[in-house]
């Protein structure tokens, strides 16, 4: 049987903000205190643990936040996401690892995730590698390449 959606009501967001609660381990369905209050905005680069290798994390950069009513009367909250390549190289002067934006006519990973896939704050922060072609108002959209910041650090 299958069920076809009675209203397309899509709405866009530029930012949200959630409250991820941790469960206890068990099976049990109490909530132990633990919380982690992720604040994100399209744009951002988001840290995602890979399914296959749960060791290996991959990065990808909100492209939209959108939220659908479904039949059931419920909202649900997406990511759409445009995927980071690890090019597997450093930048020759500032010694931080080059990444490049997954092309939008190249798209080899799915796109659109629920918004628990974002379970933390992001850790990791990129920067667009600029070139000649960009300048103080604007990137240069034709250059995809962004560079892992890995000397930022949050003072306690």
């Amino acid at each position: 049987m299958f069920a076809a959606p009675h209203t397309y009501k899509v709405s866009f967001f530029d930012y949200i903000s959630y409250v991820v609660l941790e469960d206890n381990g068990d099976s049990s369905e109490e909530y132990d205190g633990a919380s982690s209050r992720v604040k994100v905005q399209v744009g951002d680069v988001v840290e995602l643990k890979e399914i296959s290798d749960p060791d290996n994390n991959s990065f990808a950069m909100i492209k939209a936040i959108i939220t659908h009513k479904a039949n059931d009367g419920r909202t649900y909250a997406f990511f759409i996401f445009t995927w980071l390549e690890d090019l597997k190289r450093t930048h020759s002067t500032l010694e931080c690892a080059q990444f490049r934006l997954q092309h939008e006519t190249n798209l080899q990973w799915r796109r659109i995730f629920t918004i628990s896939m974002v379970d933390h704050q992001q850790r990791c922060h990129f920067l667009h590698d600029c070139k000649q072609s960009c300048n103080g108002i604007q990137h240069d959209q034709n250059n995809r390449n962004y560079l892992r910041n890995d000397f930022y650090f949050k003072i306690i």
